[in-house]
């Protein structure tokens, strides 16, 4: 799966212009955000391609927090990790608060 990484202000905005971050490489999916969004620091929209298992995709997420809170610490756990889960019919993916190694992790993975 090839996913899309958005600010959380994407999703909320009404523009249609967006362009993307100067935090992109070949290797990693792009993180993209809206020209006049009001951006939320490490907040993302993590947004999956049709016929991923949103329920897998999450627990390995998870598991990245955890190891990262074994880290960082425990206070990490009450402001970062997934916030919602979206398993739509037209939208499937998750939003989070993602410290930098976690989300560079997400942004790796070919699912």
């Amino acid at each position: 799966m090839l996913f899309k990484l958005s600010a959380v202000a994407l999703f909320m905005a009404s523009s249609v212009v967006a362009f993307p971050s100067f935090i992109h490489s070949e290797r990693l999916a792009p993180i993209v955000t809206s020209a006049d969004a009001d951006i939320v620091p490490d907040s993302y929209f993590v947004v999956f391609k049709s016929g991923v298992r949103v329920q897998d995709h999450s627990a390995w997420v998870q598991s990245l927090h955890k190891r990262d809170l074994s880290v960082n610490g425990i206070w990490d756990s009450f402001t970062n990790g997934i916030k919602h889960v979206y398993d739509m019919d037209s939208f499937q993916g998750i939003a989070g608060r993602f410290r930098p190694d976690v989300l560079e992790e997400i942004r790796k993975n070919p699912d």
